[in-house]
């Protein structure tokens, strides 16, 4: 089991539907019995240039706990899901709470 750091962006025009968004990652996360160490929904922030025709999106930030079988398929969800504009999955040493 290891820790990572999830970032992604939510295309603004898709902000509706951030509770189903959010529901999707955190419910693949319990599923695979991880763990949630911290949520932090940053709310709409402007970006510093376009991407995907957008100028604003919604950042979300996690820190979790997951086999590390499981990092691959929670990439390719984040991939595959058009609401998110950019993700990043960085590994870290320990769990970050705060």
């Amino acid at each position: 089991v290891k820790h990572y750091e999830i970032m992604y962006l939510v295309h603004e025009a898709k902000v509706g539907e951030l509770k189903e968004i959010v529901d999707k990652f955190t419910g693949f996360v319990k599923e695979k019995k991880g763990r949630i160490w911290r949520f932090n929904d940053w709310g709409m922030r402007r970006l510093a240039y376009k991407i995907k025709k957008t100028w604003h999106a919604n950042y979300i930030l996690m820190n979790i706990e997951v086999g590390s079988e499981y990092i691959n398929e929670l990439n390719a969800l984040l991939e595959k899901d058009e609401r998110i504009i950019r993700h990043m999955i960085i590994t870290r040493k320990k769990a970050i709470s705060k």
